[in-house]
């Protein structure tokens, strides 16, 4: 999940799993031998898996702005038409 929500050509590496009413991945993020690398951990409960995986979308995108795919506003509002 972490890794859909980053930009294309961000380097990472995740792990992710479903146990009923929990949702984790954990998943580094950056190149694995260079100083700017980042370790995210994220775990849901209570969420159906489609809630799960949006909030953690959400979360990569609020935590890792920088590399995250943050929809454009325009994309937001098409959406919603």
């Amino acid at each position: 999940m972490i890794g859909t929500a980053l930009r294309t050509g961000v380097p990472w590496g995740s792990k992710s799993g479903w146990v009923e009413g929990y949702r984790h991945d954990v998943a580094f993020v950056g190149d694995p031998d260079g100083p700017g690398l980042r370790v995210l951990a994220v775990m849901t409960g209570g969420l159906d898996q489609d809630e799960a995986d949006e909030r953690i979308t959400a979360l990569v995108q609020e935590l890792l702005g920088d590399v995250a795919d943050v929809p454009d506003i325009g994309d937001i509002r098409d959406a919603g038409d």
